[in-house]
């Protein structure tokens, strides 16, 4: 009876499942993996760890964050098969796999460390907006939550800051000294992954009403919207009722939900949408690429 492995690498953690055939035989979780600015060796690495005790696989696939073209894809899959041993080793971007498991969704909006979103063309391509890293896009993810968390204890007096955000400013900086938070940031190899964990401490000062939370509510959400409508425009103009599917940690937040769907509306007035934000886990989408491949 085959194996099927499937493998989410996320800027945050790694999933991973083994079904045979229909049935989840075996799970696994680890660290982060992102082919932007992890080395083979360090993909390889957290693989191994993540699979120590995984049966072997007949068949895998590998979503990755931050697979860019031919050259990443065909460097994730040799490592892929030196890892598993597998006979069929697929490597596909994350977002592709994620959209693979939604099924009954037009677009889906993935907010996570990161942030992109992707549908199904009339060609029957994926097709992707938005991304980009955090220098240039990644509108509306938990690293821009996280830079306006730390940028308002590093500048708001002290007696404005919430114990919640102290708190994780000191556990993920190891300090509360500013200086020193500033050092050991930019010191972060994954800097972007450092800064996404202040997003919880950012949602609770939503929840309780500070004002550079509900000013950042009314930016980021707005900048993620934006970009869905522009992807409606490119690539589904002649739609007018689409599911929208909300993939990521960032939808955690029900503030977070609330300002989305209300700015999704502002910047999408032609189209009758719904948001649907309870979606299978994005690991059984690799799952299924994996059984693809091996048919």
């Amino acid at each position: 009876m085959p194996k099927y492995l499937g493998i989410d690498c996320g800027g945050t953690r790694t999933r991973a499942v083994l079904v045979e055939p229909d049935r989840a035989v075996w799970r696994g979780e680890g660290g982060p993996i992102n082919l932007a600015w992890s080395s083979p060796d360090q993909v390889a690495n957290t693989l191994k760890e993540i699979l120590s005790d995984c049966p072997a696989p007949d068949s895998v696939c590998g979503a990755f964050a931050g697979l860019l073209g031919p050259d990443s894809a065909n460097l994730a899959e040799s490592v892929l098969r030196d890892v598993t041993g597998a006979s069929s080793c697929v490597a596909v971007a994350d977002f592709v796999a994620a959209f693979e498991a939604s099924e009954g969704i037009d677009i889906c909006v993935i907010a996570g460390t990161g942030s992109l979103i992707c549908s199904r063309s009339a060609r029957g391509d994926i097709v992707s907006s938005g991304g980009r890293g955090y220098v240039l896009g990644d509108e509306g993810s938990a690293f821009q939550y996280g830079r306006e968390a730390l940028l308002h204890f590093l500048d708001a007096p002290p007696d404005d800051v919430s114990a919640e955000l102290r708190r994780a400013v000191e556990e993920i900086f190891g300090t509360l000294k500013k200086n020193e938070v500033i050092s050991r940031l930019y010191g972060e190899a994954n800097l972007v992954t450092r800064l996404s964990k202040l997003a919880c401490a950012f949602d609770r000062d939503a929840g309780s009403g500070a004002i550079y939370a509900l000013k950042a509510l009314r930016i980021h959400p707005a900048k993620l919207a934006h970009r869905v409508s522009m992807h409606i425009r490119d690539h589904h103009q002649q739609t007018t009722r689409l599911t929208i599917g909300c993939r990521g940690g960032v939808w955690n937040s029900a503030s977070i939900r609330r300002a989305f769907i209300e700015l999704l509306a502002f910047w999408c007035p032609s189209h009758a949408l719904e948001t649907v934000f309870e979606l299978p886990e994005a690991v059984l989408g690799a799952v299924s690429i994996a059984k693809r491949a091996l048919r």
